[in-house]
């Protein structure tokens, strides 16, 4: 299921930088970006920051290459491919993609000046203590011989 779920990732990934789609997921004006790293920034957003627990939501991310070299990451799914951090003002934290499990994954390449969106599903599991918190997504990438890890913008949501 994993290969079948890779393979239609690539082949949309290969459709959309072929259209030129890939790039144009909007202005960094539009987009609240976490720090850079080499370049490279990551932004989440969600359509929706009041979230029940035990539900269902999607995680929309945008990874933006502004260095002056090609970037590469791995494309396994989405849920394994990024850490997500759901964290209250008391420290508590809740890890919300499940450890990674070694699988296939494609390659790819994101050159410079290209920002590349993907979709996380995500359920808030039902031992999330209803209140306040900030959810944070980590990505890693490689750049020349080097392997770097990415922090998105932090975004405010409520579970009730």
């Amino acid at each position: 299921m994993i290969i079948k779920k890779t393979f239609i990732s690539l082949i949309l990934v290969s459709f959309l930088v072929e259209l030129g789609l890939a790039h144009s997921y909007g202005s960094t004006n539009e987009i609240r970006w976490g720090e850079s790293i080499n370049g490279v920034r990551l932004s989440i957003t969600m359509s929706n920051s009041l979230v029940d627990a035990g539900s269902l939501a999607f995680i929309a991310t945008v990874i933006t290459n502004g260095s002056a070299n090609p970037i590469i990451i791995a494309l396994g799914d989405p849920e394994m491919d990024y850490d997500l951090l759901l964290t209250n003002g008391g420290g508590m934290g809740y890890n919300l993609t499940p450890p990674f499990i070694l699988g296939s994954s494609t390659r790819i390449t994101i050159n410079t000046n290209i920002q590349f969106p993907e979709t996380i599903p995500v359920t808030f599991g039902t031992n999330i203590v209803p209140g306040d918190y900030t959810l944070q997504a980590t990505r890693f990438f490689g750049l020349g011989d080097g392997r770097f890890k990415v922090d998105s913008n932090l975004l405010n949501v409520h579970v009730k």
